[in-house]
């Protein structure tokens, strides 16, 4: 027989080995944890900084000998640049709309890193990411030209440690171009496209340029087709390319006789050829030298003569074989102060419909980004897209009028993009000032307290009403201001008729109606949330698809307080009520996880923690270390589960979570590393910054802490009281502090979370406190 000290030892051992497993699982799920965040949102990437001549080619850009030359035509890229998509709807313009019509047209996402500048929006396009080239991006040359009273081919050599071949074009700021994008935790390559096209065998040119006689120089487009060395292969981008022109306000125009020869010259000899323009942006940087209708005429005419030159190369190409690409890659000095921020882009050649452009990076018809054109180029040519650019390959689907279309869908653009501000920032406003008002009626016991009550509703009610504004029509914003507000008195009086004034009843209504026409939108393709002051819009860039962390934290919060409101109600019905909770729980967490829908991982974790933490209460299993493991591992498998889904579908199909796993998979751990600095800088930045979101949020928590203590007693009576209510309450908080940890903008989602822990906490303290 085994004596009682023996079987003691015994289950000492099995007790160390219980705790052995314990910590590798933890050690298991935090590492995990951490491969998540690094996966939970935005375009992650490794940095490639190619520091001295020599060195090793870039990780993720195949070598020459893996890339056979393709066997296709060519690609003629033409910039005219500070356009807007009127300019293709106007019939004095044949050659625009004829590009309208043939081809593909969109609006195009400008962001950069810095300001919207030439010398940062053509880098950008080069690049196919991020990169800050301003004030340097124009600084290229033709070696034969003079630098200082040298020879620009000497100079670089100097530069680099490369003596560039005889007809070359160099860039003399490449080297710090790469040392400003040298800390970036953004993916970026000065040079990416150039430099993939180079190591295929494919040549590259570039023709034009866009001088002023201010410096530096506007030689932008040459950061297009340049390589990581900033050379191009061939080229004409000096003076001679210009003519002497006494009614330009730079007293000279492109001289597009000179430049037809030089395109002729090069077409046959080379791969990719980069046209720009010029006299548009000319004219642009002339805005404040001369009078507003000398400018205007001025634009008149370099348009005409831009209209004549792409009529001639309609005529002179062979669009069955090759593919001609119009656009403008930075916005007008007058649009950018009129916040039109979306510039025109044109496609017409092989596998181009006729319509609009689209890409998997925003999935809306009709929109692209600057990221996107370097992949498309690539794509053309059936060469690999590197894992440096953050853009996916431009497509066309048929639409009828496109450009037309196109003008209304900027307007709307427009007006969410400039009355987002102010509705956001009001109704900021009015949570703290509602806040404050109704703390002081707790302790002050006004008779005003049924006012507030009311007003507390209304905060909940706003996100709704918000959301629902884009289905009316908006002339400008103080109508916008007035349906909004209208709203939400309709759907704060709508709640209260249909609880008859029983509290929960309201918090039902107006809770559960938000989560439910959140998760209906998504699933339809978010056409409500894409136009919402509280979603997002293509001007801003951040977010183009799926449920935004301003949603995300309205749909976390209403749901967990909708439904433990439910059970609160009707206690009777417990046990079927908690099975229906599960399902809308599931059925939440799928549509923020899901990548055909979106895929917000971060909202998926906050999900998976916030109502799985409130579930397992709900049922009776206080929250422990158990829970937080079972959490933990429910989590994993979740998001695992869409990113190995995510993985098996084709590229272009690819979210954001599938193209970030790629990227870790193919760099390894240090992927991780920077986008959880990304990230962390981020929410450092709006913390520091104390952003509008970062106000309400602290004043909430603040309210919260207080009511804790005071009135005496009045938490401990909501908790016995309303017991399945206030396991919601906790459950919001414990969302929002994942939220605020796993997003990149976690302090906009925490914040929008804790609008349904904090106004119905203090509407019930209200009550319970007598103040009315």
């Amino acid at each position: 027989m085994v004596s009682q000290n023996q079987k003691l030892k015994q289950n000492e051992k099995i007790r160390q080995k219980q705790k052995l497993l314990v910590k590798a699982t933890l050690l298991l799920a935090f590492f995990l944890i951490l491969l998540l965040l690094g996966i939970s949102g935005g375009n992650p990437g490794t940095l490639l900084y190619l520091r001295e001549a020599g060195a090793a080619p870039v990780a993720g850009v195949a070598s020459q000998e893996a890339i056979p030359k393709p066997k296709t035509g060519k690609v003629i890229l033409v910039v005219a640049d500070r356009l807007s998509i009127a300019d293709f709807t106007d019939k004095s313009l044949p050659n625009f709309q004829r590009l309208a019509n043939l081809g593909a047209v969109g609006l195009m996402n400008t962001n950069v890193t810095g300001p919207r500048t030439p010398d940062n929006t053509y880098a950008a396009i080069g690049t196919g990411g991020r990169i800050q080239a301003n004030p340097v991006g124009g600084e290229a040359y033709n070696t034969y030209e003079s630098y200082n009273e040298e020879a620009a081919g000497l100079v670089y050599r100097r530069r680099m440690g490369i003596a560039p071949q005889a007809g070359e074009v160099v860039h003399l700021q490449i080297a710090k171009i790469l040392a400003l994008n040298a800390e970036q935790k953004y993916p970026n390559q000065p040079g990416a496209l150039g430099m993939a096209l180079h190591q295929a065998g494919l040549r590259t040119a570039v023709l034009g340029n866009a001088d002023t006689d201010l410096p530096p120089h506007g030689r932008q487009a040459v950061s297009i087709a340049m390589d990581q060395w900033g050379k191009v292969d061939t080229g004409v981008v000096d003076r001679s390319i210009l003519k002497a022109d006494p009614t330009a306000t730079w007293g000279r125009s492109t001289d597009y006789a000179a430049l037809w020869k030089a395109y002729k010259s090069v077409k046959d000899r080379v791969d990719f050829v980069v046209i720009e323009l010029g006299d548009t942006s000319r004219v642009d940087d002339g805005t404040y030298q001369a009078l507003s209708n000398v400018i205007a005429g001025q634009r008149r005419q370099a348009l005409l003569e831009a209209d004549a030159f792409l009529g001639k190369l309609f005529a002179d190409s062979d669009l069955k074989h090759e593919l001609l690409v119009f656009l403008s890659p930075t916005p007008a000095d007058l649009a950018l102060e009129a916040k039109l921020l979306m510039t025109p882009v044109a496609m017409v050649g092989p596998g181009v419909e006729a319509g609009l452009l689209t890409t998997p990076t925003t999935k809306r018809p009709g929109i692209i980004t600057n990221l996107d054109l370097a992949p498309s180029i690539l794509n053309y040519f059936k060469l690999p897209i590197p894992p440096v650019m953050l853009g996916q390959a431009i497509r066309s689907v048929s639409f009828q009028q496109p450009a037309e279309y196109l003008q209304q869908v900027e307007q709307q653009v427009n007006f969410t993009y400039v009355a987002r501000p102010t509705l956001v920032q009001g109704y900021v406003l009015l949570q703290i000032i509602a806040i404050i008002l109704s703390m002081s009626t707790i302790f002050l016991g006004k008779p005003n307290s049924h006012y507030m009550k009311k007003a507390l509703l209304g905060l909940m009610a706003v996100p709704l009403s918000l959301l629902l504004l884009p289905l009316f029509p908006q002339p400008n914003l103080v109508a916008a201001i007035g349906i909004a507000l209208t709203l939400t008195a309709i759907i704060v009086v709508f709640g209260l008729w249909a609880g008859r004034n029983r509290d929960l009843d309201a918090f039902i209504v107006i809770c559960l109606t938000t989560a439910v026409t959140i998760l209906g939108d998504a699933l339809v393709g978010s056409p409500l949330i894409k136009e919402s002051a509280l979603g997002y819009d293509p001007m801003v860039g951040a977010r183009f698809y799926g449920i935004g962390n301003e949603y995300m934290g309205v749909l976390l919060g209403a749901a967990t307080i909708g439904t433990t409101a439910l059970l609160q109600r009707w206690p009777g019905q417990r046990k079927p009520l908690l099975w229906a909770i599960g399902g809308f729980y599931l059925v939440t967490t799928y549509i923020l996880a899901a990548p055909n829908l979106g895929t917000n991982v971060g909202g998926t974790i906050a999900a998976v923690a916030g109502l799985g933490f409130t579930y397992l209460w709900l049922w009776g299993r206080f929250p422990g270390f158990r829970t937080f493991t079972l959490i933990t591992l429910v989590t994993i498998v979740v998001i695992g589960s869409f990113i190995a889904f995510d993985l098996a579908r084709p590229p272009e199909s690819q979210s954001h979570i599938g193209r970030a796993a790629n990227l870790i998979l193919q760099n390894g751990p240090q992927e991780i590393m920077n986008i959880i600095l990304r990230k962390l800088a981020i929410n450092i930045k709006l913390i520091v910054n104390i952003t509008i979101w970062a106000r309400v949020l602290l004043v909430s928590i603040v309210a919260l802490a207080i009511l804790f203590y005071r009135p005496v007693g009045v938490m401990q009576i909501l908790r016995e009281k309303y017991h399945s209510l206030y396991i919601g309450f906790v459950g919001v908080v414990v969302g929002s502090l994942v939220a605020l940890a796993f997003n990149d903008s976690g302090i906009v989602a925490a914040a929008t979370m804790m609008i349904y822990c904090s106004a119905p906490l203090i509407y019930l303290v209200i009550q319970e406190a007598g103040a009315e």
